[in-house]
């Protein structure tokens, strides 16, 4: 299975617990990255198999925003400290090597100093990923139109040359007027970035917002191939002939193409039923020492 990070704002961790576990069923992710969480200190934020980092936040009495990362148990990782006024949490997990992944979470009613954007960056080991809601409306990645934050991101992923992986779907559902934006962002080093494919849910789990989804690409290596050709003196020509049986109905078309196209896929089908090919394979370079006689004395061998 291929390896998943998550990231959602749940709007409320303690009243979604339910939808969190149905996100987690759904999408089996490493990292799952929540924002809005809304917890004080003493609530909770356990789930099975999933280790719980979190950066709560109050305004006075009340919790507000906040983010936590859940990380699947079997995932070798450490929480990264951060020295920053921004909701955030960061942590390096071990995949075919050591990624770092930062949940972020930007109010939209708060300014933002650029400096502290600059400042979390600088402190995420690189390669690293990060994702979260980030309130920020520009083109680059959907919107319709730019807002300041929209701005500051722009400069931010300019500024430090990552690359931003959201393919223009909406992430966001405004209720109020019933429109849909574009917030959630997915931000990484550009050395991930072949590797990673974008997508999100178009469940919205009971918040406004659907969860983006990073998915591994499994890039195997791939190998150089010849054109592969026919072996003909290895054909079996009476079941070719047998195969290949032209018609007069064949050419009895209204369309010269169609009947072109007939009567050669008669032939191609034929031939490849009844005449063996090569491989395509690249030989192996034969050693400029060897020669009949190594070949002689290895059969004797």
């Amino acid at each position: 299975m291929a390896f998943k990070i998550v990231s959602s704002n749940c709007h409320g961790l303690q009243i979604h617990k339910e939808d969190i576990k149905s996100i987690i069923n759904k999408y089996q992710p490493i990292c799952l990255g929540l924002q809005e969480t809304y917890l004080k200190p003493h609530l909770s934020a356990k789930f099975k198999n999933y280790a719980t980092q979190r950066s709560d936040f109050q305004q006075g009495s009340r919790a507000s925003g906040g983010v936590a990362c859940l990380t699947l148990c079997q995932i070798p990782s450490k929480p990264i400290l951060l020295n920053t006024q921004l909701q955030a949490v960061a942590l390096q997990i071990q995949l075919n090597s050591r990624i770092t992944v930062c949940y972020l979470y930007l109010p939209p009613s708060v300014h933002i100093e650029q400096r502290h954007l600059d400042d979390l960056i600088q402190q995420l080991p690189s390669p690293f990923f990060l994702l979260g809601d980030f309130n920020g409306h520009n083109p680059l990645w959907g919107s319709s139109d730019t807002n300041p934050r929209g701005r500051q991101i722009e400069t931010l992923i300019e500024d430090h040359g990552v690359c931003i992986l959201n393919d223009n779907s909406y992430t966001h559902f405004h209720q109020a007027s019933h429109t849909f934006h574009t917030i959630d962002l997915a931000i990484c080093s550009p050395s991930l970035a072949p590797f990673w494919k974008f997508s999100n849910s178009t469940n919205l789990f009971n918040s406004d917002h659907f969860p983006v989804v990073l998915t591994h690409i499994k890039n195997d290596p791939t190998f150089p191939k010849r054109p592969v050709k026919y072996i003909f003196r290895k054909a079996d020509w009476p079941l070719f002939e047998s195969l290949c049986q032209l018609t007069p109905d064949m050419v009895d078309k209204n369309s010269i193409d169609i009947a072109v196209n007939t009567i050669t896929d008669c032939i191609i089908t034929s031939a490849d039923i009844s005449i063996p090919k090569t491989s395509g394979n690249i030989p192996k370079l034969c050693k400029p020492w060897w020669n009949t006689e190594c070949d002689t004395c290895q059969k004797h061998n």
